[in-house]
């Protein structure tokens, strides 16, 4: 599957899904945009020391993993920057 057709699975399919695509789903003046800055040929080693989760189980523990999130953008605030999440509250709930 080629990036054009697999990104509208992530985006705009699931807005139209949920009926939310007149707010999200689009970078588009107006919408809410969650952005992700990626290097996909990137790697990384997983160790208990990067999980964030509580429980550090996890099958891909001591495993070379491809693609390294640089920053995440959450309503155009940073959620997540320098390998770290930032304490800072964001995200908007969805709904009736």
């Amino acid at each position: 599957m080629s990036l054009e057709e697999f990104i509208p699975l992530l985006t705009s399919k699931p807005a139209q899904f949920l009926g939310l695509q007149d707010k999200i789903g689009t970078i588009k003046e107006g919408y809410n945009a969650d952005l992700t800055i990626w290097q996909p040929e990137a790697t990384f080693d997983v160790t208990a020391s990067i999980i964030e989760h509580r429980h550090k189980a996890t099958p891909y523990l001591n495993h070379t993993l491809f693609g390294v999130i640089h920053a995440t953008m959450v309503n155009g605030e940073f959620a997540f920057q320098d390998e770290g999440i930032l304490p800072t509250p964001f995200g908007k709930k969805w709904g009736n």
